[in-house]
């Protein structure tokens, strides 16, 4: 099976590039793709209406304005929004989806034009803004604000940001460095080219291993990969740690495709155990002909096959003493003497290790050398994490290996995996890693001849089933709480107990304190019953307040909060206004005894809108108009007979307005006459 490149996926913030003109395009855009050879993925009208292709893309790219209104048309106004932008962000980094791929990095502008468009603005860069004189001072660049927020809410591991702009570098190169800024690439030299642009990715983007060898997003992951592209760009020793089966010949496969030298084939593979006592000397250093009886030629040893380029040992703690003594003289001296031979021979070549034993304590007991470790990990230690701490990682890993277990098997039946099956697997810990897994999975696939796999296909090693997950301790807990962000809604429900949830509800949320990546990716995925029944009334206020502080931020989860929660903390913390968008914008499919239950919630709500007669009638038709568009389509028959009456008696002319000029409304007026009189109507409002 040829599987697809994985790109690195990149966001822009900038001003220019993340607009859209009023014609719904961006040329600007499309001529900055076209230098750094970047796949425009935006999900807006600029990207939908370019013609653009780039045959051969070095990144994934989204556009971010960083700005309010995204499409400006002459006589609007343009301003910063610094919210909106954190809250884009998020949502390709700790608020995105298991299987999606968070941000690689940003590329920031700094001068973000505001103000007015105007007919001359709208002219030189149609939908850019006249621009305020601050805009352009470095000392109101709202390229470090963003940059400043970045930095202090993404501390561990830092979002890596590269500032990307047009403006002088000297004057705020230390401002952009002191908040975690790693590079400046400027916009206006036309000597910067893509191999400048993918360096900086290269060299500090989070990037998924393009071939799909090793497969994941999780962070951990993705650090550990920018370390080891990092190896390969020095002549540095490393040393790789990591539990046995976490992937650590794949790691070693992907440095070496990294490997800049011209003489990168000079990787030599040293298995540790099979350097015996009897035949180290002359599998390293090899012999000269005659070195002793039947040396009828020479044989060049692996330290002169690595020379110029890289030896790999394997599994260290199988180093014998002898091995590692004369493995530590090659390092300080950097030449060696084959056997039978009169001179020493030089040799350049760097040392990479591994090993899944804790090579510190071994030290420790005398076992292994303190001087040939530190020699060993002279780069720096890369550590591979293993699958209980990347569980995220584990629906993409049983995708590929159902996969890879077809293909060699010759099985065309494209089997897809169960919810139930990825909460089966997802229960376990998996000491085994990733070798133990895609072993479980590939069974799984052999011995069925079905194209979905359900639980009951999987079969638990014996060897794993002693490390299954439950909520026993807090230390549990925080691994349920770990494992919840990558099941799907349905699953939590199905699958929490009681117990577990009233855990994971009393270790989060203390003292109407909020962890809001938690809100987000877990409770905001279950039903608001649940929610309801474990949290107090004083979290909830806290969450309704917090959420609802800009309604266009996590407008699902208050949707889905509104059936559950006391009209007295709707009307606290939510504008009807914003009630009535979130409720007009948001389908959530609920049973009819929801929303009945929620119509004198609604009610209460909508009472206290229409019945401001100080609004102009515009105003009044507009939310009206939101009104009865909800009625029409959420409510049942006599709710929107109800909801008719009170349009009705509070404003006449409205009324009379939706009946005759309202596309939406007018079917749905004319029925509620038909069926009984608007005589009726208002009568029925006067009781």
């Amino acid at each position: 099976m040829i599987q697809k490149k994985i790109l690195p996926r990149i966001l822009i913030i900038d001003d220019l590039f993340g607009r859209i003109d009023p014609n719904g395009r961006n040329h600007e855009r499309e001529n900055l793709c076209g230098q750094y050879m970047l796949k425009d993925v935006t999900d807006d009208d600029a990207t939908k209406n370019s013609s653009l292709i780039v045959k051969h893309p070095i990144a994934e790219t989204v556009f971010h304005r960083g700005q309010t209104p995204k499409r400006s048309n002459i006589g609007e106004t343009v301003k910063n929004d610094l919210e909106g932008t954190l809250e884009f962000i998020s949502k390709g980094w700790d608020k995105r989806s298991d299987t999606q791929q968070p941000w690689s990095m940003i590329f920031l502008d700094l001068c973000f034009h505001t103000g007015k468009v105007t007919p001359k603005s709208n002219a030189g860069v149609p939908g850019m803004p006249q621009a305020h004189p601050d805009d352009s001072n470095h000392n109101h660049y709202f390229g470090l604000k963003i940059l400043k927020e970045i930095h202090t809410r993404y501390p561990d591991p830092k979002l890596p940001v590269i500032i990307l702009s047009s403006q002088p570098k000297e004057e705020i190169k230390r401002i952009y460095s002191q908040f975690g800024a790693l590079g400046f690439l400027p916009r206006q030299d036309k000597d910067v080219n893509v191999q400048e642009m993918e360096r900086y990715i290269n060299k500090f983007g989070l990037i998924p291993d393009p071939t799909q060898q090793i497969v994941g997003y999780s962070l951990p992951l993705l650090l550990a990969l920018r370390e080891a592209r990092k190896a390969a760009r020095n002549r540095l020793n490393l040393l790789i740690l990591g539990e046995s089966g976490t992937g650590k010949s794949f790691l070693i496969s992907y440095i070496k495709n990294y490997l800049q030298r011209e003489n990168k084939d000079n990787f030599v593979h040293v298995p540790a155990p099979m350097l015996g006592a009897d035949l180290w000397r002359s599998e390293l250093f090899g012999y000269v002909k005659g070195a002793f009886t039947g040396a009828t030629t020479g044989k060049k040893g692996l330290l002169k096959k690595a020379h110029k380029g890289d030896i790999f040992f394997d599994e260290i703690k199988d180093m014998a003493p002898e091995v590692q003594a004369g493995i530590l003289t090659v390092l300080e001296d950097k030449k060696f003497i084959p056997i039978g031979a009169d001179k020493p021979d030089q040799v350049d070549v760097r040392f990479i290790s591994a090993t899944n034993a804790d090579i510190e304590a071994m030290t420790m007991a005398g076992d292994f050398r303190i001087d040939l470790l530190n020699r060993l990990r002279q780069n720096k230690i890369i550590t591979l994490p293993p699958l209980r701490k990347r569980q995220e990682d584990i629906p993409l890993l049983v995708n590929k290996f159902i996969e890879d277990a077809e293909a060699q098997t010759g099985d065309t039946r494209n089997r897809q995996i169960e919810q139930d099956t990825i909460v089966k697997i997802l229960n376990y810990e998996w000491r085994g890693n990733i070798r133990t897994l895609r072993d479980c999975i590939h069974k799984a696939v052999i011995s069925s001849e079905v194209e979905f796999i359900y639980p009951h296909h999987i079969e638990i090693p014996e060897d794993e089933k002693a490390y299954k997950i439950t909520i026993t301790s807090p230390k549990d807990g925080e691994q349920i709480i770990t494992l919840l962000p990558t099941l799907a809604p349905e699953i939590l429900v199905n699958h929490l107990t009681p117990e577990q949830t009233d855990y994971i509800i009393k270790t989060k949320i203390k003292d109407s304190s909020i962890d809001d990546v938690f809100i987000v990716k877990t409770l905001a995925e279950l039903p608001p019953e649940i929610l309801t029944k474990h949290l107090t009334s004083e979290q909830i206020n806290y969450i309704i307040k917090t959420k609802a502080e800009n309604f266009q931020l996590d407008e699902a989860y208050i949707a889905k909060l509104l059936f559950a929660l006391p009209h007295e903390i709707i009307t606290k913390y939510i504008t009807t206004e914003k009630l009535i968008h979130i409720m007009e914008h948001h389908q959530i499919e609920r049973s009819k005894k929801a929303l009945t239950g929620l119509l004198p919630e609604l009610q209460k709500a909508f009472g206290q809108l229409i019945g401001n007669c100080g609004k102009t009638t515009f105003e009044l038709y507009n939310q009206t108009r939101a009104i009865s568009i909800l009625c029409n389509k959420k409510l049942t028959t006599p709710q929107a007979y109800d909801a008719t009456k009170r349009i009705y008696s509070v404003h006449p002319e409205t009324y009379n307005n939706f009946k005759n000029n309202d596309e939406i409304t007018k079917p749905f007026i004319n029925k509620a006459e038909e069926a009984r009189g608007i005589t009726q109507v208002t009568n029925w409002w006067d009781k």
